[in-house]
This record gives structure tokens, C-alpha cells and sequence, in this order.
């Protein structure tokens, strides 16, 4: 029998064995050392949770609980029905209600947890696979997205366990016993496969790993039949679905179809060259502040052993593993001039590949501790990897638990505003609510239509007497954290903004963050309307065109701008605009803006603005927290040239001596 690496079947004995009993009794030992690593698993994801906060996931839950059985619903979830039906399952009696999604939430974390745990115990010995699973238990972006309402997570799950049936209906497993009905096994393993596919589509990369598995098995023309079997009752239940549904069995392929020609020309995947490609995950992971590019590193040699000994069957799956799932997610791209990618880096997309990496990553640390306990003993081996195994641990742990966006950390905003708003209604009776999208969809778990809650447009006019929510960590979510404002705006947006300035000015993020107003007819508060000042206009130029070595810069100082009276430091910041028209010279184009303020190292970022071929008006804004002297702002073009015309500078100011109400807390 060939020779594989550690943790792998290479001989008649395993390389370090749990006990000295009965094999009985090893396995009893087994189980037991599993079970506690899973509820550590569960432990950790409960300690650190988090709270309904992203679009991705209020977006579906509250889709599972309205008309997702139609083509809008098929078209808002992507053809994602099998996770909407997930929702609706395990929070069935509760409605739209924060204690049906956090049943949700760990219903899927546990399914993958297991799933994980199954698939080591498959492919590695009993020791390598309490390993793998305690890995999986402690890792940092394990726990961040298993606490989270993701797609990711289901389609994981139900993957990892369609793969663990494939592997024990093939026999190609560390030392498990073989199965009565193979047949049914891969069936069953197929099934779940093509519904991790119609969770998210990136999962058709495992269906490609168990059409391999099988095709190193004895038997591969019965148990690969079987598995397409499987794969295509999956396939019928989701066209007889889609067409009940939409009327079109064949909808969520169309839109899959039109999904590379969206990122094709969508401005946020135009930003990339090749050594950003190359290099976008180690850096993500290298951003995480966390152990996982350590893990990536160990995994790294661990594909390089399992190179090594490819002769042996589960190398070779493991081998295969890796290339498909993470070569998905590093090397898929939609165009090659410019490298356009297919998915954007992410911590959830990357749980795709975390099951074929972590095996990789055991694997070399069992490697760590052959090599070691050859040269000098068993016990300084165990020493070495146990050492290795305490930093790997100890630093994921202390990233997890030093989130911002735990609610252990203070980030319960969505409670404490919702218990904050019920005084309020309770003293005036009011129950209208002005907010943005995203908001309502948290506030609605703690806050729901049945309870007499009315949700309106952030936008005024406000028509009924009721409250303006301003959460700025939404609203400006790119200005909080890379201090800057993403996007495009139209013109009618602009002169919104110059009527309610309050609306879209950004606090300091260290300071209060969410605020709430009384509205009706005006924006106001303790009877008087909110003042705030604006200063002219200042014409930049004409026209420009900009190249890649050629730049857009204008200097100037406070008395720049008429009527402004910028001495002393602001209270309450002031917001810098520049407006013009843009029109790229080729396909698209786009440019970037950067203020700096007395001759400071450090530019301040004011965004990016994208055009296509026809002239659109953009602005670029930056929110500034010291007075305003002198001053240098510079507009270069990403990467193509472009055309901008009637470039003019803003700027806005809410006066200082009337401070808001606060509510919901400060930002972590």
C-alpha cells in the first residue's frame, strides 16, 4: 500500500493512536472528544453573536416570509428557494420575529459544524480528524460567518454532508467501515449536493469533487449513475418548483446567464490589475488580524505533501479538492484585459474552500509532528504541534472576540433603538418611522407592522407627525471605515442634500453615530426648525481631460468660498463636495479624488465616481472634523481617461448650537 501523509491511510497502524484500550473504546473515546468539540463549536457562536445587521441576510429572511413564491421572489433570491424555505421552516410560528432568524442562524451553523466534523472523521484518522474539527470549532471565519443568517453557511452544510455520503458509499474513507447500500448513500449524497447548488452556485465545485471521489472507486459506472440520480431529482424538484412559481421553469438560469455581464461593466470589479488578483485572499486574510493566513500558510504545504503522495487516493481528492474550490474563488475571471473577477474576495465566499484547506492545514501539522518525533521523540512532537496548535488558537479566538460587530461589544444598536423608540411612542403615540432600507429590515424584527408600526421612505416630505432615524454607520458605511462615500448620485439627490444637509452630513466615528429626530411637515426639534449654513459655489474650471498621467488639481483656502466663516475648530464637521459631470473616453471609466489639508501627508479620500460613454453628474464628498485653510484636492482617473466637465466645490455646515438627540449608543 502506498505511503500517503499523516492522518491519511498509509499503513496497518494509525501514527498516533487514542488510547491503549479496545478499539472499542477508542471509538467511545472518539465520540465523546467530538461531541465536546462541537458544543464548543456551538459555545463559541452563541457567545459571539452578532445581530441582524447586513442586507444579504434581513433581505432573505424577510423574503422567507413574504411572497417568495412568485417570479419576483424567484428573482429577488436568485432562485435561492431551498434557503428561503429553510427560514420559513425553522422559524415557523414566529413570523418575521428576531427569534425565528437566530433559530435560523444556528440551525444552519450546527448543520455545517456536523457536516465539517463527518467530512474529517471521512477522510483522516480519529486523531486527525479532532484536529480538523477543532480548527474548524476556533476558526475566525468560521465563527464570523456561522453567526450570520448567510447562504454560505447552508450550502456548506448541506455540501460537506453530501460529500461525507459520497465518501463512504466509494469506501475511500481513514478506516470507516464500508456501507450496506452504497447505492443509496451517493443517491442521498447527490440530493443534497445539487440543494447546496440551489442555495448558492459556487457549491457546484463539490459536485465536481464527488464526481471524482467516484471515479476512483471500485464500482464508478453504478455509484456515478447513482449520484447523477440524485443530482437530477434535485434538478426536477427545483424546475417543477420554479415553474409553479414563476412560469418559467428555467428563470434562475437566465439570471445566472446575465450574472458575468453584470460584473463585466459593474464599476466596484473594474478596480483590479493582476498582482491584485494574485494576492486578494492572503490579503484578506492578512486584514482579518487573525491566525487564518497562518492556516492558509500550513495549508499551502499541506497541498504540496498530498502532491507528494498522490498516489494514495485521498491526496488525490484532496488534491482536486483545493484546485476546484479555491481555484474558483482566486482564478475565476469574467475578462482577462482588465482582469475582471468573477466573485469579489470575501470572508463568506472563502468558507467554500475552509474544508479542503483545513484538511490541508492538519495535514502538514501531523507532517510537523512525524518529522519531529523521528528526529528527537514522540513527546517533544506533540510538544511542537500542541505549541503551534495553543497561537493558532489563542490568536483566532482573540480576533473573534474583539469584533466591533458583536453584540457583546456593544453593538446592540437594533435593540436598544427599538426599546428607545417604544418610550417614545408610548409618551407622544407616535408609530411612524422614517428610515433607510436597511434599517427597517433590523428594526422590523424588534419593531413589526402587526404591532401598529408604520415604515416610511428616509426621504422627505414627512407627511405624518412620526420620527427620522439616522443611522450613519448605514448610510455611510464607506466614510466610517475607509473615510470616504462610494458611489454615483443623480441631481436630484444633490438638491437634497443642499435642502437637508443633516440628513447625509457624516459624524465624527467616534462620537454619536445614530440620532433621532421628531418629524412632521419640518425637520425639527424643542419646536424650532434645525438651522444649518451653506457656502457658494466655487467654480473649479471648464472642461478637462484627464489621463493616467494626467491629473485634475485645484488649491485654495477658506476665503476660497464667499460668505464662509470657517475660524476655529467646527463642532459638527463640514461636508466638501465636488460636483461635475463625467464621461469615459472608452468603455467606462472612472476617477478618485483626494483632499489634502495644509500640505498633510495624509490625503483625505473623497471616493470614486464611474461614467459610462454618456455624461452623467457625479460628485465626490468628504466629511472634514478640523477647520478648513489651506487646502489641495486632486481628481485622477482609474486607469482609462475620461472627460470632466463644470467641475464645482461645496461646501456644508450644520450650525453648532443645536445638537441632536441621541439614541442607541456609541460606535464601538
Amino acid at each position: 500500500m502506498p505511503t500517503g501523509p499523516p492522518g491519511i491511510i498509509s499503513g496497518p497502524q494509525p501514527i498516533i493512536t487514542m488510547s491503549q484500550n479496545s478499539p472499542g473504546a477508542k471509538i467511545n473515546y472518539w465520540y465523546s472528544a467530538l461531541w465536546l468539540t462541537l458544543i464548543l463549536a456551538m459555545g463559541l457562536r452563541l457567545w459571539l453573536a452578532q445581530p441582524p445587521n447586513t442586507s444579504d441576510e434581513l433581505a432573505f429572511f424577510h423574503l422567507a416570509h413574504g411572497d417568495f413564491f412568485s417570479k419576483e421572489g424567484i428573482i429577488d433570491s436568485r432562485g435561492r428557494m431551498v434557503m428561503l424555505l429553510w427560514i420559513r421552516l425553522f422559524s415557523l410560528g414566529l413570523g418575521d420575529h428576531w427569534m425565528g432568524f437566530y433559530l435560523a442562524v444556528y440551525a444552519g451553523a450546527l448543520l455545517s459544524c456536523v457536516a465539517v466534523g463527518l467530512f474529517a472523521r471521512a477522510v483522516m484518522d480519529q486523531v486527525g480528524s479532532l484536529l480538523f474539527s477543532l480548527l474548524w470549532a476556533t476558526s475566525f471565519i468560521a465563527i464570523a460567518t456561522e453567526s450570520r443568517l448567510f447562504v454560505d453557511v447552508l450550502g456548506n452544510g448541506l455540501a460537506m454532508l453530501g460529500l461525507y455520503l459520497v465518501l463512504r458509499a466509494a469506501g475511500l474513507t481513514n478506516r470507516l467501515a464500508p456501507v450496506a447500500r452504497p447505492d443509496y448513500w451517493v443517491m442521498a449524497g447527490g440530493l443534497l449536493l445539487w440543494m447546496a447548488i440551489l442555495v448558492r452556485e459556487t457549491f457546484f465545485t463539490h459536485g465536481v469533487v464527488a464526481l471524482f471521489i467516484l471515479w476512483l472507486a471500485q464500482e464508478r459506472r453504478l455509484l456515478i449513475q447513482r449520484l447523477l440520480m440524485g443530482m437530477a431529482a434535485g434538478l426536477l424538484f427545483e424546475l417543477i418548483l420554479t415553474g409553479l412559481a414563476a412560469g418559467d421553469p428555467f428563470l434562475r438560469y437566465k439570471i445566472l446567464w446575465d450574472y458575468p455581464k453584470q460584473v463585466s461593466v459593474a464599476p466596484i470589479f473594474q478596480v483590479y490589475d493582476w498582482w491584485a488578483i494574485l494576492t486578494r485572499y492572503p490579503r484578506l486574510l492578512w486584514y482579518s488580524q487573525s491566525a487564518e493566513l497562518i492556516l492558509f500558510l500550513l495549508a499551502f504545504f499541506g497541498v504540496i505533501r498530498w502532491w507528494v503522495t498522490r498516489a494514495v487516493d485521498l491526496s488525490r481528492i484532496g488534491l482536486v479538492g483545493v484546485a476546484v474550490t479555491f481555484g474558483l474563488l482566486a482564478a475565476a475571471l469574467v475578462s482577462l484585459s482588465p482582469p475582471v473577477p468573477l466573485l469579489r474576495e470575501s470572508n463568506r465566499y472563502y468558507l467554500t474552500a475552509m474544508p479542503f484547506l483545513y484538511w490541508a492545514a492538519t495535514v502538514f501539522l501531523l507532517t510537523i509532528h512525524q518529522g519531529v518525533r523521528r528526529t528527537w521523540s514522540n513527546d517533544r512532537a506533540t510538544g511542537v504541534v500542541g505549541l503551534l496548535l495553543f497561537i493558532v488558537l489563542a490568536i483566532n479566538l482573540h480576533a473573534a472576540r474583539n469584533q466591533k460587530e458583536l453584540i457583546r461589544n456593544g453593538n446592540d444598536a437594533p435593540l436598544a433603538l427599538a426599546n428607545h423608540l417604544q418610550t417614545l411612542r408610548s409618551a407622544n403615540h407616535y408609530s411612524t418611522l422614517y428610515l433607510d432600507d436597511n434599517l427597517r429590515r433590523a428594526l422590523t424584527l424588534y419593531l413589526p407592522a402587526s404591532k401598529g408600526w408604520q415604515y416610511q421612505d428616509l426621504r422627505p416630505p414627512y407627511e405624518q407627525d412620526g420620527f427620522l432615524l439616522l443611522d450613519f454607520d448605514r448610510l455611510h458605511y464607506n466614510i466610517t471605515n475607509y473615510n470616504y462615500r462610494y458611489g454615483n448620485f443623480d441631481a436630484d439627490f444633490y438638491r437634497l442634500v443642499e435642502r437637508y444637509p443633516i440628513l447625509w452630513r457624516f459624524p465624527s466615528p467616534r462620537q454619536e453615530w445614530r440620532e433621532l429626530y421628531q418629524v412632521g411637515q419640518k425637520i425639527r426639534r424643542t419646536g424650532g426648525e434645525l438651522p444649518w449654513l451653506q457656502w457658494h459655489p466655487q467654480p473649479v474650471g471648464n472642461k478637462y481631460i484627464l489621463s493616467p498621467d494626467k491629473s485634475l488639481t485645484t488649491q485654495g483656502n477658506a476665503t476660497t468660498f464667499s460668505n464662509a466663516i470657517l475660524s476655529g475648530s467646527p463642532k459638527q464637521g463640514i461636508l466638501i463636495q465636488l460636483r461635475f459631470r463625467l464621461k469615459a473616453q472608452t468603455k467606462i471609466g472612472g476617477v478618485i479624488g483626494k483632499l489634502t489639508l495644509d500640505k498633510a501627508s495624509t490625503p483625505i479620500l473623497l471616493g470614486r465616481a464611474w461614467s459610462d460613454q454618456q455624461e452623467r453628474e457625479v460628485a465626490l464628498w468628504g466629511w472634514l472634523e478640523q477647520p478648513l485653510t489651506n487646502f489641495q484636492l486632486e481628481v485622477t482617473p482609474i486607469k482609462e481617461g475620461v472627460e470632466i466637465t463644470q467641475p464645482r466645490l461645496f461646501l456644508l455646515q450644520s450650525v453648532a448650537a443645536d445638537l441632536p438627540s441621541v439614541a442607541g449608543g456609541n460606535k464601538p
